[in-house]
């Protein structure tokens, strides 16, 4: 009789942990399914690196449960090779080449063809260089590669855009992307926005200690439709407090001299703007308006 399919790849339920005094997560609640690629922005991010610690097993829970490809991992530990995590530089071994590495790594695992990855990532041409050797970019080429290895299920990343120049950041989005269809599910924090909005299907936002937002990209911006975002660039200044002030406006960033002014998605809000502009006397060289982006949300619940 063939085994039923798993729903869910982490269930994550009630989760509570804490490092040290500062720092520390409470009833965290989620799960991911097969395909998610799941992007955590957290304030502050040492919130994030926690809840990643915890679903690696680096960091014990206080309470709550954890499961993975539907094994309870939380006192147990984590099943086999089921998880697969890439955090931060770390130190590769001297002596050996990344053709080696992925091989060697590769027998242990049990796969057949680690020259498939090599070439997946990018790696063909240096596979034959010692690891020591290689630059920033390519030594997180090649911990991004080894995290595919064993056919884990739940595959983590901390900063997966890390030390990537553009053409080689959208060779990961795409890899990522195609990534869906392992089966396998993936969390991670990205250096920027544009790499969570180019590749996750799946959101998590943690403020403080507690999750505030779960969902997809379109779900949570659709959420917030009620807001639009109206771009002020100008070369006068503009005293963020006054238009801040407007019945209108939710809150102001300052970027340099354009200003993010978000306003109730209602054209009368752009039209007292535009006159409360007019009447102190800012002079405006460009004024845009733009419908909510993931960015926009995220900003907000943060």
């Amino acid at each position: 009789m063939p085994a039923e399919p798993i729903e869910s790849v982490l269930d994550v339920s009630a989760l509570s942990a804490a490092a040290g005094s500062d720092v520390a997560i409470s009833d965290i609640s989620f799960s991911l399914k097969p395909g998610t690629v799941a992007a955590l922005i957290t304030e502050p991010l040492e919130s994030g690196a926690l809840l990643l610690d915890c679903l690696c097993g680096l960091q014990p829970a206080s309470s709550g449960t954890i499961t993975v490809g539907g094994v309870d991992a939380s006192s147990s530990g984590i099943p086999g090779a089921s998880v697969s995590m890439v955090r931060g530089k770390g130190a590769f071994p001297t002596g050996v080449t990344v053709g080696e590495l992925l091989g060697q790594l590769a027998l242990l695992l049990g796969e057949s063809d680690s020259a498939g990855l090599l070439e997946e990532f990018g790696l063909s041409p240096v596979a034959d260089r010692l690891l020591r050797d290689l630059n920033a970019e390519n030594q997180h080429l090649v911990r991004l590669a080894c995290s595919w290895l064993g056919g884990p299920k739940l595959v983590v990343y901390e900063g997966v855009d890390r030390d990537l120049s553009p053409p080689r950041r959208r060779l990961v989005n795409r890899l990522l992307r195609d990534k869906r269809t392992s089966g396998a599910a993936i969390i991670f924090t990205a250096e920027s926005m544009d790499v969570a909005e180019a590749i996750c299907n799946y959101v998590l936002v943690i403020k403080g200690d507690k999750l505030v937002a779960c969902d997809t990209p379109e779900n949570l911006v659709l959420a917030k439709e009620n807001w639009m975002r109206v771009e002020i660039l100008t070369d006068d200044e503009l005293s963020l407090e006054k238009i801040g002030g407007l019945d209108c406006v939710n809150r102001v960033v300052q970027h340099g001299n354009r200003y993010d002014v978000f306003v109730h998605n209602q054209f009368d809000s752009v039209r007292q703007v535009m006159g409360f502009l007019d009447e102190e006397g800012i002079g405006v060289r460009d004024l845009r308006t733009y419908r909510s982006t993931l960015s926009d949300v995220v900003w907000e619940l943060l």
